[in-house]
């Protein structure tokens, strides 16, 4: 493993082996996570952890805050509120309770990228590592910090006009054709492929193993917190779980 067994910063005898890493571990693409940009800059791929989990929300809240006297003047239901609490009363009634909807909810999942040194720390684990971890910062322009994902484009505000004033609303599909920038999409498996998305945050596990000489980790864990771009809708649910259709394959 990257040397780890090297005494004194010396290289061990013997010659490197001729095959590839990848050669060596072929990985079924049913137990692979990926995540890679609509410009091919970016492609990470990791092997499947043992659960995943994928969330949405429903984007409900309690609004009102169940009290009668709500409906009163504020002077008033203050009143009725304290004498209420004396007494052990509430004002509060069960009808009022209800949740009301807000607004739609976004889909995010946790995608945990493993590194390991197969010959060469560097390159295979701390130049991935960077890179994954910029995938939450901005980039310099003009002096000015640009974000690291998709930017709104000034077609979205058009379709968002026109959707307001004809009622008819773009597709998730549509409305990722028209944005800029960092373009992502990832993966889980065979059965799942969301786009776009934005990485929320970004945290590196580091292994206590480290390469003699170099001083670099030997394998590294890389957890992003991955959300859609857009808030979901059931027909997008439908797209990104290919596995629930007939026929259909990220690959």
């Amino acid at each position: 493993m990257a040397n780890y067994l090297q005494t004194g910063g010396s290289k061990p005898s013997g010659t490197a082996p001729s095959r590839s890493k990848a050669s060596l571990i072929n990985v079924d693409p049913a137990y692979l996570t990926r995540l890679y940009s609509k410009d091919k800059k970016i492609d990470f791929s990791g092997y499947l952890p043992a659960d995943i989990a994928i969330s949405i929300g429903g984007g409900w809240s309690e609004s009102l805050d169940g009290s009668l006297t709500r409906f009163l003047p504020s002077a008033i239901g203050n009143t009725l509120d304290t004498a209420g609490q004396l007494l052990g009363v509430s004002s509060r009634t069960q009808a009022l309770t209800a949740k009301t909807w807000d607004s739609p909810s976004h889909l995010s999942l946790s995608l945990p990228i493993t590194l390991d040194a197969y010959s060469d720390t560097v390159a295979e684990v701390m130049k991935p590592m960077l890179e994954l971890l910029k995938l939450c910062a901005p980039d310099m322009s003009g002096g000015f910090m640009q974000s690291p994902g998709p930017t709104p484009a000034k077609a979205l505000v058009e379709a968002a006009k026109n959707s307001a004033t004809s009622g008819i609303s773009e597709t998730g599909e549509a409305l990722t054709k028209m944005l800029k920038g960092q373009i992502l999409t990832v993966t889980v498996g065979k059965f799942f492929k969301m786009t776009p998305v934005v990485v929320e945050q970004a945290s590196a596990q580091i292994k206590g193993l480290m390469e003699v000489g170099t001083g670099n980790p030997i394998r590294v864990v890389v957890t992003l917190e991955v959300s859609s771009y857009f808030a979901v809708t059931k027909d997008d649910l439908e797209a990104f779980f290919i596995g629930a259709k007939d026929t259909g394959s990220v690959t």
